[in-house]
């Protein structure tokens, strides 16, 4: 119930902190005529089936597991891109996220930005491509650990709707395979 407090209260502060950091990262990377855009949980980490065995006040976001073709496919072909990586968690989960990107590096050149609804992650790719291009990967799916994946979509259509290189759940689901 607090988490969910924190979240409501400082959404808002939030979203413009992260919107001016990103601008400073795109305005440092203006070299770069394409961004990377990586979503984490089910995308490059195996998020679900790791919380699907730990229990709730044990979970370290830290020490989720890679999806290691994921993360081999986007090496082999974007290694050199800089990164934005936007994931829908709780703000108070930054460090730790952090400490996986670290940990689980693709390039050193990448920025961070948590949301605490899935529908912001549109608010920062349409920022990006004010400027730039955009390679996107995103399974945008949930509820694997009820054992029906749902998908977010709308969201889904508005980014089909957008000039970006969308790799999908089926995408990343048969990479995986």
């Amino acid at each position: 119930m607090f988490k969910e407090i924190i979240k409501i209260c400082l959404n808002p502060f939030i979203l413009i902190y992260f919107k001016i950091k990103l601008n400073h990262f795109i305005h440092i990377n203006k070299n770069f005529n394409r961004f990377l855009v990586l979503d984490i949980d089910n995308t490059l980490a195996n998020t679900w089936k790791y919380l699907k065995t730990k229990n709730k006040k044990k979970i370290s976001y830290s020490e989720i597991p890679l999806l290691v073709k994921t993360i081999e496919h986007i090496k082999k072909k974007y290694s050199n891109l800089p990164i934005v990586y936007i994931s829908h968690r709780n703000i108070l989960n930054y460090y730790e996220t952090d400490i996986w990107i670290q940990k689980n590096i693709i390039n050193k050149n990448n920025f961070l930005i948590l949301v605490s609804k899935p529908g912001d992650k549109l608010f920062y790719l349409n920022s990006i491509l004010q400027t730039h291009r955009v390679i996107y990967y995103d399974d945008l799916s949930y509820n694997h650990e009820n054992g029906k994946v749902l998908f977010y979509e709308k969201m889904i259509e508005e980014i089909k709707k957008m000039d970006i290189v969308y790799y999908d759940y089926d995408f990343i689901k048969k990479l995986n395979s």
